[in-house]
């Protein structure tokens, strides 16, 4: 499993990920970005969605899945779990987990996007900076 910690940034909030691949580096920058959200212990892995994109590339994937993600959660989820089953330079496909946003959710904060703001993923194993909108 990755890992991921928030890094400081002037007008936005900003996470670097680290994971020992790039499926690894996708399931944790959404496992953190959520952390940013909520406390994801608290999330009852209730509801189960299949989620698919497509992108130029890694960073672009990485960008288009993170929104869709923020999509979903503003139709009402919020998800503790991100499992991807297929990947390529130009799509995935994952199953994530969670429930129905409820009254006794706390949300830390509210993220609008995820950027392309300087976002490049590096080394092996692969790493990120990803922005998000506030």
């Amino acid at each position: 499993m990755g890992e991921f910690t928030p890094v400081p940034h002037t007008a936005d909030v900003s996470i670097e990920v680290k994971g020992k691949d790039i499926s690894d580096l996708m399931e944790t920058a959404a496992r953190g970005m959520f952390s940013l959200i909520t406390d994801i212990s608290a999330i009852k892995l209730e509801e189960e969605m299949e989620v698919k994109v497509e992108g130029e590339d890694y960073e672009d994937l990485l960008v288009r899945w993170l929104n869709e993600l923020l999509y979903l959660h503003s139709q009402g989820y919020i998800f503790a779990y991100f499992r991807i089953e297929s990947l390529s330079t130009n799509f995935l496909q994952a199953k994530v987990k969670g429930e129905k946003l409820k009254s006794h959710h706390t949300l830390n904060l509210e993220i609008k996007a995820a950027t392309y703001h300087n976002l490049k993923i590096t080394g092996d194993p692969p790493r990120a900076t990803i922005v998000f909108d506030v």
